[in-house]
């Protein structure tokens, strides 16, 4: 596992060995992969509330990665990214160095671990459930984010 930055500032991401993009880009990559958002809508369109066509969500989705790339490139270069990425446990206290996040664009969440003043982007999903235990694809973007937080707190 190596952990490479990906905009200017604060901004990393994890990138898994044997994987040749960062967790960030293979996101970007698959929520613009018309196959994967294909299979993704046949899986789980229970899941929606309100009924919609495939052609809608894809919108949707590329829409949603559009503008979470856009706002990330923004807030990494004046450093605001506490803004974007809230603590996922809200009991948990500031005084850990380490930190487990999560960033919301509407369907879209990125996980991330929040090491002093750097973010460090672990996994993403596409969030249509309440709970993130609640389907197989949220469940494992947060094994994802326990196992790159349980590496990175050997290191403190």
């Amino acid at each position: 596992m190596k952990i490479v930055r990906i905009f200017e500032g604060n901004l990393y991401a994890v990138r898994f060995d044997g994987e040749e993009l960062n967790v960030y880009d293979r996101l970007i990559e698959m929520w613009n992969d018309t196959l994967y958002l294909k299979k993704f809508y046949d899986e789980n369109k229970r899941d929606f509330k309100k009924p919609k066509t495939f052609y809608k969500f894809r919108g949707e989705i590329y829409w949603a990665a559009l503008q979470l790339d856009k706002t990330l490139v923004e807030m990494s270069k004046s450093d605001d990214l506490s803004n974007f990425f809230e603590k996922l446990h809200k009991n948990e206290n500031e005084k850990y160095k380490l930190s487990q996040r999560k960033g919301k664009f509407r369907f879209l969440r990125l996980y991330a671990i929040k090491k002093d003043n750097m973010f460090i982007i672990t996994s993403g999903a596409i969030k249509l459930t309440r709970a993130i235990q609640d389907r197989k694809h949220t469940q494992a973007a947060y094994n994802d984010l326990k196992c790159v937080y349980k590496e990175l707190k050997k290191y403190k």
